[in-house]
């Protein structure tokens, strides 16, 4: 979409009010240098623009923006809060500063949630199940 944006030339800056607009989180395609730029000169210079990688279908996010650091075009800040992730090489070697693959070693709070709350829905049927079957 910023990329879309950018290519029709549109300015949001010059159209609307963005005073109150403090961070814009991006997701998707990995996202070139020419779109950081845009959105710094084509939205708000003082802004946070960050990537992120993540998710519905985890329900969350494997790494997010922060506001206390440094943003770098194409880059990802941190790991989301709550989850294990590293970057690896094509050969399993765990890698920093060095494009890679992004790999979650543990599950989620948002993910163990879930598969507790399951879990737990599971065994009470089960539970009622023997309960009916052993007093009827």
């Amino acid at each position: 979409y910023i990329n879309y944006l950018r290519t029709q030339e549109f300015k949001p800056g010059n159209n609307y009010d963005l005073s109150s607009l403090r961070e814009i989180s991006q997701t998707g395609s990995a996202l070139s240098s020419e779109g950081f730029e845009y959105v710094y000169q084509a939205i708000k210079e003082d802004l946070h623009f960050n990537s992120i990688s993540g998710g519905t279908d985890i329900n969350g996010c494997f790494a997010q923006g922060s506001p206390t650091l440094p943003v770098y075009a194409g880059e990802l800040q941190r790991p989301a809060l709550g989850m294990k992730v590293n970057c690896y090489d094509e050969k399993g070697n765990p890698v920093v500063d060095q494009t890679g693959e992004l790999v979650c070693e543990a599950p989620s709070p948002s993910i163990g949630l879930h598969s507790l709350l399951v879990f737990t829905s599971n065994l009470r049927l089960i539970m009622r199940f023997k309960f009916l079957v052993l007093f009827r």
